[in-house]
């Protein structure tokens, strides 16, 4: 899933779990165009990176292994440290907000893609109406 730095989902696919994890990235990462997008150590790797990069133009930011000889700047990684604990609350949210997403109970794939997205569109919902008309959608007032 790919989010706004406001938590806000934008693009996100199913797959299964024992998909490589850059494999299933690819999918995501493929929909938007010249983006900067800050991902966690799983996406090191600066052929894999061009390679993205030259398809659809994103740029990926990672933090880097304590071993490897080119490090990023201690202000860098502390921005990296605080955009990946936006990125982990809007996973948490969408994650533990109403029924929690390993218990959604789908019979078929169909449902769960189902419900899936209405999940992820409620929370959607949920953020903007907080946004722009600050309310809290969970007790329905204002706040």
């Amino acid at each position: 899933m790919l989010t706004t730095l406001k938590g806000v989902p934008v693009v996100y696919d199913l797959v299964p779990a024992n998909l490589d994890e850059r494999q299933a990235a690819e999918a995501v990462i493929c929909r938007v165009s010249d983006c900067d997008i800050f991902s966690d150590k799983g996406f090191l790797g600066d052929d894999w990176q061009a390679s993205v990069r030259q398809r659809s133009g994103n740029r990926l930011w990672t933090p880097k292994r304590a071993n490897q000889s080119q490090q990023n700047p201690v202000a860098f990684d502390q921005l990296l440290k605080r955009v990946r604990e936006r990125i982990e609350a809007a996973f948490h949210q969408v994650q533990n907000t109403g029924r929690n997403l390993e218990r959604l109970l789908a019979k078929t794939v169909h449902g769960l893609y189902t419900r899936v997205i209405a999940k992820l569109a409620s929370l959607t919902l949920r953020i903007l109406l907080k946004r722009a008309f600050d309310i809290d959608v969970l007790s329905f007032s204002q706040c």
